[in-house]
């Protein structure tokens, strides 16, 4: 059988931002679909989607103390050492005679940096993230604080040049790069299975629980914020049930930040990395506020997930995260300035048991209608083969046309 397309999926990590739209296309079984990562979800497994490891590249620590130069360049080395053994990866698939019609690679990290040398004639997307302004202000011996957002400009301008189609999750991601490289550029809502995030059935729940998502905040500042925030909280709202959702934690790195959690408020504080589909969306159904603190420049899959499951949401009425939450309507805006303000928003907030409720079921009917899996995946499906018709068709064009020009030159 003479497969209908050819996709590959080219990501760090599996299965970032492709994932539906990896389903989606291997839904078609006349479709091959490969999708390449360094690591990922072992429990997962998408029907018709074919696996492929990817070499995790290792460097010495250098000792000594440490700089935005450094960092810089250890950043690129590290893009470097990926693209090349990602390379190597897809020259061994390009052997075994898989030639992708089309490739979706994350613009970030390195893995596609070699991706045209190996496949110049396949369909390119480049899934963007954001860039970041000029101008962040003089930090470090360097007066280089912004050296490491350099470096991912860097590695997207490469991949957003290379590329036949660039995407990107927002509108307000895709303003942030400059308007010569926005041209070519698509936004492609997430997606969210609403029917699997979902209120509970059986009603809101009585115990009156927070949940923190600590995606993005493992840095250090970041971290001792989100612990003032809680330890400001837990003495005005003594009865209070604190999540704390690190997902973004490995495994092995999860031991020390659960024991200080723990030494937060005892027992009413609990730390919990990757868990099970189930689990999560029971912690999602059980919150009465769900809080996203974390500034940064993207719309994090989780708090679609939260709102989905009727859960009202705080966060940042700012970047990405502002087209989403329309404070006071299906959620709840806060700018994070102090740890002792935020707590106090929060307790506030839980006082208004009727206004959560209405806000829960705002922000339900905005996921719904705006970021379902059911209708948004097929939309992005459908925008991506557009794209790749019109590609199509342009290169057949431009081959008859070399072809004609050449016959002329032979009769003249």
């Amino acid at each position: 059988m003479v497969p209908l397309m050819r996709i590959l999926f080219l990501h760090y990590a599996f299965p970032g931002p492709f994932r539906y739209l990896a389903e989606s296309f291997a839904a078609l079984p006349e479709n091959v679909v490969v999708f390449a990562s360094e690591y990922g979800r072992r429990d997962l497994l998408i029907p018709g989607v074919r696996r492929m490891g990817l070499g995790t590249p290792k460097m010495k620590v250098v000792q000594g103390p440490q700089s935005p130069l450094r960092d810089a360049g250890r950043d690129l080395q590290m893009a470097y050492l990926r693209g090349s053994m990602t390379a190597q990866a897809l020259r061994s698939l390009k052997g075994a005679g898989f030639i992708p019609d089309m490739v979706c690679a994350t613009a970030v990290m390195g893995n596609s940096l070699f991706l045209r040398d190996i496949f110049p004639d396949s369909f390119l997307v480049a899934h963007a993230e954001t860039y970041a302004p000029q101008g962040g202000g003089p930090e470090g011996p360097e007066g280089l604080g912004g050296t490491p957002q350099r470096v991912r400009n860097l590695l997207q301008v490469h991949g957003l040049v290379d590329c036949d189609l660039a995407v990107v999750p927002t509108e307000w991601q895709r303003k942030q790069f400059p308007a010569w490289l926005r041209k070519n550029m698509e936004v492609l809502p997430q997606c969210v299975d609403t029917d699997f995030f979902s209120p509970d059935s059986a009603g809101p729940a009585e115990a009156e629980s927070v949940t923190f998502s600590a995606h993005g905040l493992e840095a250090p500042p970041e971290w001792s914020r989100l612990a003032e925030t809680i330890r400001a909280l837990l003495p005005i709202r003594p009865a209070c049930r604190i999540v704390v959702l690190a997902s973004g934690l490995r495994r092995e790195r999860l031991a020390a930040p659960r024991g200080e959690a723990t030494q937060w408020g005892g027992g009413q504080v609990s730390l919990h990395g990757f868990s099970s589909p189930d689990f999560y969306r029971r912690v999602l159904r059980a919150s009465s506020l769900y809080v996203h603190i974390a500034s940064l420049p993207l719309l994090p899959t989780g708090l679609l997930e939260s709102m989905s499951c009727g859960c009202p949401v705080l966060a940042p009425g700012t970047g990405p995260v502002g087209e989403v939450i329309l404070d006071g309507r299906n959620g709840f805006a806060c700018d994070f300035h102090s740890p002792a303000s935020t707590a106090a928003r929060i307790a506030e907030l839980l006082d208004e048991g009727g206004l959560l409720r209405k806000t829960g079921e705002a922000a339900r009917r905005f996921v719904t209608e705006g970021y379902s899996l059911a209708r948004t995946m097929p939309e992005n499906r459908d925008r991506l083969l557009q794209s790749y018709q019109g590609w199509l068709g342009a290169r057949r064009r431009h081959v008859n046309h070399k072809e004609r020009m050449t016959l002329v030159r032979r009769e003249g």
